[in-house]
């Protein structure tokens, strides 16, 4: 579930509407995967989406198709996830210290959690990694923010799981 929906920000036809495509008005290819996507979700989100739009005289404004060619598909995959329910997979545990990444820089930390669960393994460094990557190139709000906090906990569990092998070896 969408943690905006969770807190009573996010209404739920907004984050099941990208599961049915149902009224989509603009669809994103990557790759073989097909997104059916909505304009006002999307391009509020994603500053190049909104772009590609407002240019009228583009292919992508007049055909209603964004093309990604170069991207990864696994990663725009989770891009999509993110821009429906603001967060993607693997998503932060419970006890963690970020709650919400609504806008750049404005992130919340709820100073109760004393701890954070380790959960994942070191390959999703390269999942956090590219995420910030693709929220950089496409401007997408909260992305970098969200993606650099998961990359620093992954870093953090990785890193107590390697001193624990290394104290118990």
């Amino acid at each position: 579930m969408c943690l905006l929906t969770r807190l009573g920000q996010c209404p739920l036809i907004v984050y099941s509407s990208f599961a049915s495509g149902n009224y989509s008005d603009l669809i994103v290819t990557c790759g073989s995967d097909t997104y059916n996507v909505h304009k006002m979700i999307v391009c509020s989100r994603c500053d190049f989406f909104a772009r590609a739009m407002k240019f009228s005289v583009g292919k992508e404004s007049q055909d209603g198709i964004i093309e990604l060619p170069m991207d990864d598909p696994a990663t725009v995959k989770l891009l999509m996830q993110y821009l429906y329910e603001c967060e993607y997979d693997p998503i932060l545990p419970p006890g963690s210290d970020l709650q919400v990444h609504a806008a750049p820089g404005k992130v919340k930390k709820d100073k109760k959690s004393a701890k954070i669960k380790c959960t994942g393994l070191a390959y999703q460094l390269m999942t956090h990694s590219r995420m910030y990557e693709i929220g950089d190139k496409y401007d997408v709000v909260g992305l970098k923010a969200l993606s650099k906090e998961k990359f620093h906990h992954a870093c953090q569990c990785h890193s107590a799981r390697s001193e624990r092998k290394l104290l118990f070896a």
